[in-house]
């Protein structure tokens, strides 16, 4: 376990600084976490909701009796000390409610350092992580699909060669090829978690060169046949390239993870947008041929 507290104090095994770990295990350190949780609710133990301060017995004891004279059924106390146990109380019950309130603000704080210092709230992000890739790398294989297979309503090779080549990639086949290649195995990849920033990438360089030559003339928003989804998956596939996949995935199963570092995810990033752009020269190539 590499270390995540600095410069620790007498008296205390996790005093000093805090620093997040984020090569640690996801779960990792247990016990440490759970000693760690234990100092931070430390002052809950020590300060219960009912110590309030300064002359607590005092108005405690002014309250009680003014408690009694109402159960009993007594007559009405003097005035002077009636008023005081009013006051008593008020004040009791108003130093309650104002130290519960900090005591809750404080308990909200403590908790939020402990998730940020242990990761437990770094788990709940590899979930997310895992929900957006498979949604995402699974309906963006299906694209490619379409566009291979025919499947699930797409039209084939044959015909996405065609279209291809009225946007002026000749030969289409091979264009439709690459980009239903670049959907369905990218989809795959992201889905799966596997060979880091790779699936990301191709997604990335697709969705570039769909943007540019069929959605943007149409506007944004998908109404009109706009950018506006192939943006979505664009944006999607970069934040991959840099979050990698998370926990859950074949890259952390296979110890993968660590390979794909922020130099390799920039450079991918690289490689993925020039090959879009090379992509784009091809096309403007190939009408002025035609």
């Amino acid at each position: 376990m590499s270390d995540r507290i600095n410069g620790g104090g007498e008296g205390s095994a996790f005093a000093g600084e805090l620093v997040l770990d984020s090569n640690r295990g996801l779960w990792q350190d247990r016990a440490f976490d759970d000693a760690f949780l234990l100092e931070l609710l430390e002052p809950f133990a020590e300060h219960p909701i009912g110590d309030v301060g300064n002359r607590l017995a005092q108005r405690r004891e002014a309250a009680a009796r003014l408690q009694k004279d109402e159960d009993d059924g007594a007559g009405p106390a003097p005035p002077d000390e009636l008023a005081g146990a009013v006051k008593a109380r008020a004040e009791l019950g108003n130093q309650r409610i104002c130290h519960g309130l900090f005591m809750i603000a404080n308990y909200l704080i403590r908790v939020t350092i402990f998730c940020i210092v242990t990761g437990r709230r770094i788990a709940t992000m590899h979930e997310g992580l895992l929900a957006l890739r498979l949604v995402a790398g699974l309906i963006m294989a299906a694209h490619g699909a379409q566009k291979l297979f025919g499947w699930f309503g797409g039209h084939g090779i044959a015909a996405t060669g065609h279209f291809f080549e009225g946007l002026g990639f000749r030969p289409g086949r091979f264009f439709a090829a690459a980009a239903g290649v670049s959907e369905f195995l990218g989809g795959l990849l992201i889905a799966a978690g596997f060979l880091g920033p790779i699936g990301p990438v191709l997604v990335l360089a697709t969705m570039i060169v769909a943007v540019v030559t069929v959605h943007w003339p149409n506007g944004l928003f998908a109404t009109a046949n706009g950018a506006e989804l192939p943006l979505v998956y664009a944006a999607v596939a970069t934040a991959f390239v840099f979050t990698g996949p998370g926990a859950y995935s074949l890259d952390a199963a296979l110890g993968l993870a660590g390979f794909w570092t922020l130099g390799v995810a920039w450079a991918a990033l690289v490689v993925g947008v020039a090959g879009a752009i090379v992509n784009l020269g091809m096309r403007q190539s190939a009408v002025v041929e035609a």
